[in-house]
């Protein structure tokens, strides 16, 4: 089993709001495979606003560098656990998860500096693991609009393939928001 777990709570650009607990849920996420399904702590792959490894920051070079690293070294019959947590938005019915660079002052500027979802899932699909699964902690508000991930994640699902089993759960529904519980001090 591989895991990419990624958590974004300080994001450069001053237009996109911090967060305060996705870093403590992909680490928790990390930690709980490790613990309870006894995933190799060399097969972890923790990205965190705090990470002192420049490398592990929640950048989308960083991100997609490992996915690839992944895909060279996962086998047939592996599996993969993607977790995200933090924004989400959809623009022109593409998703993109906003990764700790993201400028999202247009359209443009959102499109070059985020982790598109067509992007991210060609390279998941194209692992030869036989199973993946998605966890994402991300709005989905405002579906059809430039806010939240909409139905643009869900979207990707379709570049899918058939010798391939997946699950993904969603920490909300198209046209809902998710929150952070300051009181579990988690989303």
């Amino acid at each position: 089993t591989w895991v990419v777990s990624v958590g974004v709570d300080e994001y450069v650009t001053e237009s996109v709001p911090d967060l305060k607990y996705a870093g403590a849920d992909a680490k928790l996420v990390s930690q709980s495979l490790q613990d309870l399904a006894k995933v190799p702590a060399a097969n972890i792959f923790t990205f965190t606003s705090d990470a002192v490894q420049p490398d592990l920051s929640p950048r989308t070079t960083n991100i997609m560098f490992r996915l690839s690293w992944v895909r060279e070294h996962a086998k047939p019959g592996d599996t993969l656990v993607f977790f995200f947590a933090g924004h989400g938005m959809q623009v022109d019915q593409q998703g993109y998860l906003l990764t700790e660079e993201t400028d999202n002052r247009s359209a443009d500027t959102l499109k070059v500096s985020s982790l598109r979802s067509d992007d991210l899932f060609r390279q998941l699909f194209d692992m030869p693991t036989s199973k993946i699964l998605f966890v994402f902690d991300a709005c989905r508000n405002e579906a059809g609009s430039s806010k939240g991930l909409g139905d643009g994640l869900s979207r990707s699902f379709s570049l899918s393939r058939s010798n391939l089993e997946y699950a993904t759960i969603f920490s909300c529904s198209v046209g809902e928001r998710s929150w952070e519980w300051a009181d579990k001090r988690h989303g």
